[in-house]
């Protein structure tokens, strides 16, 4: 079945073909057609960047930064880095590639970066790296336009910590992050486990505050100090006010229980998007999900990536 699921958007919705068989079952035909099309996958903190989509069906890179050790650990620009290692990444995998139209995945901070490395560069500035291309598409996952770091109010479904998430919250956030020695204390006092292993764990957990406690533990302290800062200075409209532009396709996912991201931030950004006169856009929202939603039920929100693409 498909997921429930309320989408608006501008330029045209997929057509669904879908035949009746008998006992009101059906059956549903998906065409990929999809040639020289290529996903670029950046996971949130301390997600492994190869959880999505799970049915590889297109050809996909996928940048995982929870390692990166920066000889610069206090830059005036914190996305510098990752749109350095991006520009890298993209022109040496697809070296001799036909990659004709590429797909940025982002959730959560991989959203923020993806979308602040497109609003740096153009078309033409991504057919210096891959010269076949024609088409790019950016699809944010749990990531709306601007700093999530004022709201930010981490859910627990645990009863007895359940009314104090929003304080604790409020201390990972607001003191914990305030500075990168008081970053390194926490990641101490949480121990330093085996990132690559640990987001199987993390990423299952139905209570979101015990999961996010555990993200410093996910992640070199370079990476995740350089989350934090990205995500202070995190401001798309401020950006696109010094000229630039959402000259990209833009498919918005979002989850009615997000707590990094609350729903409200969708609303403002999808009518910024109007506003800033995207070309091809669309919101889809997923009712009951939550900000791990993305990880715990991949495939219907790689349906939703699939039905926009297709519906070009």
């Amino acid at each position: 079945m498909p997921p429930q699921r309320k989408s608006i958007g501008i330029g045209k919705a997929p057509d669904a073909e879908v035949h009746p068989l008998a006992n009101r079952a059906r059956v549903s035909v998906e065409i990929p057609d999809l040639p020289d099309t290529w996903l670029v996958q950046i996971a949130g903190t301390t997600a492994d960047p190869t959880i999505f989509p799970p049915d590889r069906t297109l050809p996909q890179l996928c940048f995982d930064f929870r390692d990166l050790k920066f000889e610069d650990a206090e830059p005036a620009d914190p996305y510098g880095h990752f749109r350095d290692v991006m520009r890298d990444g993209l022109e040496k995998a697809l070296l001799g590639r036909d990659a004709r139209h590429l797909v940025f995945v982002g959730h959560s901070f991989g959203g923020m970066a993806a979308i602040d490395f497109l609003l740096h560069n153009d078309l033409e500035a991504l057919q210096a790296l891959v010269p076949t291309l024609e088409q790019v598409s950016l699809v944010m996952a749990c990531a709306a336009h601007t700093s999530p770091m004022s709201r930010y109010q981490i859910r627990s479904d645990a009863p007895l910590i359940g009314p104090l998430a929003t304080r604790l919250s409020h201390y990972v956030t607001k003191v914990s992050t305030a500075n990168k020695r008081r970053m390194a204390r926490v990641k101490g006092a949480m121990g330093h486990g085996a990132a690559r292993p640990l987001w199987r764990e993390l990423w299952r957990s139905t209570d979101e505050l015990s999961a996010v406690w555990r993200f410093p533990q996910g992640a070199s302290l370079d990476h995740f100090w350089s989350v934090v800062r990205c995500a202070h200075a995190y401001d798309v409209p401020k950006a696109l006010d010094a000229g630039s532009s959402l000259w990209f396709d833009l498919l918005i996912l979002s989850a009615e229980r997000d707590a990094q991201w609350p729903q409200d931030m969708f609303d403002d950004f999808w009518r910024m998007v109007v506003a800033h006169g995207c070309s091809r856009a669309r919101w889809c929202h997923f009712p009951g999900d939550d900000h791990l939603s993305v990880a715990r039920q991949p495939t219907k929100y790689y349906k939703e990536i699939k039905d926009f693409l297709l519906a070009r």
